[in-house]
């Protein structure tokens, strides 16, 4: 599953490369128990970030709601660390992953409204 931060939901212009935003929430994933793969430059050239999740085809019911809890606290953290407004884009393939994806959904929705 991916994440796409973009500065404008409707244009999808990204956030300029010197915010280091993928690297930030690579970190500050790793330090809440979540590996993640990160990417930049998807946007325009060098800009744009993005992260993919990718759980095992096993993962259980209870290991969804852990990475969702844990995904969650990182985006809040770099969210506010960096005094952003993240607006994200959820791949159609998150159903494959998360078996609970109203709970992924409703925590995506949550973080961009705080």
């Amino acid at each position: 599953m991916g994440l796409e931060f973009v500065q404008n939901q409707d244009t999808h212009k990204p956030f300029p490369r010197s915010l280091h935003i993928t690297e930030t929430i690579m970190k500050t994933g790793l330090e809440n128990g979540l590996i993640l793969r990160g990417r930049f430059g998807t946007g325009t050239g060098l800009d744009g970030d993005h992260i993919l999740i990718s759980p095992p085809f096993i993962i259980t019911e209870s290991e969804c709601d852990e990475l969702v809890s844990k995904l969650e606290l990182t985006l809040k953290q770099v969210k506010q660390s960096l005094n952003l407004v993240v607006c994200t884009q959820t791949k159609s393939n998150c159903r494959i992953f998360f078996r609970n994806s109203k709970k992924f959904i409703s925590m995506v929705q949550k973080v961009n409204a705080t």
